[in-house]
């Protein structure tokens, strides 16, 4: 059975460039649930400029972007980046869900 309205996915994350999170389905909202090792995890919404990026603390920080697109029903398409991470740990692997 597939559940309706949301997906979650799985990203190898590289310690040494940013890893995009594409979003496979379209999509308003998507929450980082964490990743598989607690370790804090960079996040990036620009990956050429330096000051848009953070570290999210390590012990399963959460992190949702909802927004509603006024123009069309979904804000991300499938496909589109919706932002950047980066691993301070080998073999990390963020946990993301996406909903729509």
């Amino acid at each position: 059975m597939i559940a309706v309205g949301s997906q979650i996915a799985r990203f190898a994350l590289a310690q040494d460039q940013w890893t995009p999170i594409v979003a496979p389905l379209q999509c308003s909202y998507y929450m980082i649930i964490g990743n598989n090792d607690g370790s804090e995890m960079g996040r990036c919404s620009n990956t050429e400029d330096q000051s848009t990026w953070y570290m999210m603390p390590a012990g399963g920080a959460w992190f949702a972007f909802d927004v509603p697109a006024l123009y069309k029903r979904y804000r991300f398409n499938k496909g589109d980046i919706v932002t950047f991470l980066k691993a301070t740990s080998p073999g990390t692997v963020a946990i993301v869900e996406f909903f729509n």
